[in-house]
């Protein structure tokens, strides 16, 4: 703590002389503060580079490796750290474990792009004989959004001396900037889509499948997988059918999803968005299953026109203090500019693409639908406990689930033994009970406010 209030002070000059020896294994929690004064100061890099070298050079504990990882994302803009990331991943020497470590610091660093070295690093992490490194790598690849390493991932999807894990994460990565998925990969993911399988595999092999270009043949066929679509996979497949507008393939997917077991985890939204491209009739042979979705419409429909009101009656600078205040605390889990959490949406352009009306039922019935890839989850492990919230990242070890109270759990692979769809928000309702109507004004202001 006092070394933590001497860094805080205006004149308490701690320097990286001072703070650096302190990094004694033998004390953990002053192990803890020094790396946490470290990360505070960026301007340390060039101090920390020789210290960080001799870390990952050596086989270190739960709390170093916490440690190198929390220093690593804080040095990750200068162009030393970024040298020395690199190094250890072409170096053969480097341990298994410390490669994959680097890989999720590539993964999580707040960069704009990701530097050259870091690029040539995941080119050779992606050809590793070690399936973690490659599997991490892909992982990179997919949440960084990168678009070098297409030729790679198909390669590795098309091997099949290479796990059905690593395949279906290859593809998933890679399938919406496939002008076409080839026959073979297509038949590849669907087998995995209604098996006794790994739930992970299953709901990745629906997401991959729902995110390819398909065309009409393969649209028809996948119909015949819908029919049979749990809640899990259900919502992951029918992005795919949303660009196709042929009569034939909509009338297949109507009657299709009039025999899903998961319909009922769909959205009235979700099920319009699906068919808006196709022609009028095949819209009309939808509209039974919107109405068995809608079976709790009007009770919604009587509390949004009750304070429909409000949404012209804000000031969005009081909103804008309510957005960030404790009672709301929309900023926990939201991002507006450059404030806030990433649980959520970003929100910092929500008024330009939701109508008024729209933000009010977000904010009164959260779990009414989700935005595509914030779908909550309930996931059981081998230890007989069941976690429900958002996957917020996922390595090749582990997945991170964030529940509604805000804490990251990571629940490795190999415990997970069945995975569903979440029907409740992580963002809590009621919260038109936890302000005054004063106060939900403002924020819907605020909301509107935010182009």
């Amino acid at each position: 703590g006092t070394l933590i209030a001497l860094d805080q002070m205006d004149h308490g000059g701690l320097t990286p002389q001072q703070v650096i020896p302190l990094l004694d294994p033998t004390a953990p929690d002053l192990l803890k503060t020094a790396l946490q004064v470290i990360a505070s100061h960026p301007d340390w890099a060039d101090e920390m580079l020789p210290e960080l070298r001799r870390w990952l050079a050596r086989d270190l504990d739960e709390v170093h490796r916490m440690g190198l990882r929390q220093q690593l994302l804080a040095f990750c803009r200068d162009a030393g750290i970024q040298g020395l990331i690199a190094e250890a991943l072409h170096r053969a020497e480097t341990p298994i474990e410390m490669k994959v470590l680097l890989l999720e610091v590539m993964a999580r660093a707040p960069l704009d792009g990701l530097p050259t070295v870091w690029i040539e690093a995941l080119h050779d992490a992606l050809g590793n004989r070690d399936e973690r490194v490659v599997r991490q790598a892909v992982a990179t690849v997919h949440s960084a959004g990168l678009t070098g390493f297409d030729a790679a991932l198909l390669r590795l999807a098309s091997d099949s001396a290479r796990s059905d894990d690593l395949r279906v994460e290859a593809l998933d990565t890679i399938a919406p900037r496939l002008r076409q998925l080839a026959p073979p990969l297509f038949a590849y993911l669907r087998s995995f889509l209604n098996t006794e399988g790994p739930p992970l595999l299953r709901l990745t092999a629906a997401r991959a499948l729902g995110r390819a270009v398909l065309d009409d043949g393969q649209l028809l066929e996948l119909a015949d997988e819908v029919a049979e679509a749990g809640a899990l996979q259900l919502p992951r497949l029918l992005p795919a059918f949303e660009r196709s507008s042929t009569p034939e393939v909509g009338a297949a997917l109507v009657r299709a999803l009039a025999q899903a077991p998961g319909l009922a985890s769909l959205s009235v939204e979700t099920l319009q968005e699906a068919l808006k491209r196709y022609p009028p009739e095949v819209r009309r042979a939808g509209e039974a299953l919107r109405k068995r979705l809608a079976v709790t419409e009007e009770e919604k429909a009587s509390r949004l026109a009750e304070l429909e009101p409000l949404l012209q009656q804000g000031d969005p600078r009081h909103g804008r203090e309510v957005f960030f205040g404790p009672k709301a605390t929309c900023s926990t889990c939201h991002t507006v500019g450059q404030e806030g959490g990433h649980v959520g949406p970003d929100l910092s352009r929500i008024g330009a693409v939701r109508s008024g009306r729209d933000l009010l039922e977000a904010v009164l019935f959260p779990s009414a639908s989700f935005a595509r890839g914030f779908e909550p989850y309930v996931i059981a492990t081998d230890d007989g406990r069941v976690h429900a919230g958002l996957i917020t990242r996922e390595t090749a070890e582990a997945i991170y689930l964030i529940s509604s109270d805000r804490i990251e759990i990571a629940l490795p692979r190999a415990s997970i033994e069945s995975i569903e769809q979440g029907r409740v928000s992580v963002m809590p309702r009621g919260l038109d009970g936890n302000l005054s109507r004063r106060e939900l004004a403002d924020l819907l202001a605020f909301l509107q406010s935010l182009k």
